[in-house]
């Protein structure tokens, strides 16, 4: 490996069960999806007088959210919360390729019960800050590269390989993760589409370990938020919006594809 392109050692990335949301899965098989469409300007506004960005700025309301939900249902029983960010390696590592080139931080750890909204904020953003480095990223890119170019896992058949990667995703990378939120940024387009053009709409797919997730998009002042679950509880949904308009005076407009009338 390129040590200037890759610094450091490859690393074994550790993971602990993380805290859950839990609720009735839908009977029809489908995602219920919650569109949230804010003010681009106003997001921006609220996340610098936080001295954060977007991202930190929603990331530190769910784990927030979910530190109440904890704090609610298991105030003895810790565990971490942990929300999933992507981050783009194109900003870190020269690539050509049209293929989805992203690697993960979690952000998060095992919050006391006392937490302020303030304590979460300082931490993920530092969280963020320090994760969106080569130096953190590279071990994980290594230990990708490395278990690629094994000699033994070439040989085996791409099919079996398919659910290898589920088995172990199922049963270390999700239940380590209580949440996921990706953010694409801002979409730009040529200005003859433009008036055919309202808003652009983005999701990440939630699953029965991680019900509920988030996945953000912006195109001119349009910031859509879309949250997706596949349970029936929306707890979690309208405590997000009453706690971004409530305490930050965001007007949100919400949407939605109405899953709950086709179960």
């Amino acid at each position: 490996f390129d040590k200037k392109v890759l610094p450091g050692r490859k690393e074994m990335l550790p993971a602990k069960k993380a805290f859950h949301l839990q609720g009735k899965v839908f009977p029809t098989v489908g995602h219920y999806l919650t569109h949230l469409h804010l003010s681009s300007e106003k997001i921006i506004q609220v996340s610098r007088s936080l001295h954060t960005t977007a991202t930190g700025f929603l990331v530190s309301v769910m784990i927030y959210l979910l530190l109440q939900k904890q704090n609610s249902d298991h105030p003895k029983k810790r565990r971490p919360i942990i929300i999933s960010v992507p981050v783009d390696m194109r900003k870190y590592i020269p690539s050509i390729t049209m293929k989805n080139f992203v690697m993960t931080i979690n952000i998060g750890k095992v919050f006391p019960e006392h937490a302020t909204f303030e304590d979460v904020l300082k931490e993920v953003d530092a969280q963020l800050k320090a994760g969106q480095t080569i130096e953190k990223l590279a071990p994980q890119i290594r230990a990708n590269m490395q278990a690629e170019r094994l000699l033994l896992v070439r040989f085996i058949p791409l099919r079996l390989k398919n659910m290898l990667i589920k088995f172990f995703f199922n049963r270390v990378g999700e239940p380590a993760m209580s949440m996921a939120i990706s953010n694409l940024g801002k979409v730009t387009m040529p200005d003859s589409s433009l008036p055919f053009i309202k808003h652009f709409e983005f999701m990440v797919c939630s699953s029965f370990v991680m019900p509920i997730n988030m996945a953000v998009v912006s195109f001119k002042d349009d910031f859509v938020l879309t949250i997706s679950r596949i349970i029936t509880d929306r707890e979690f949904v309208v405590q997000f919006v009453q706690y971004l308009s409530t305490n930050y005076q965001i007007p949100i407009e919400v949407t939605g594809n109405r899953w709950e009338e086709q179960s």
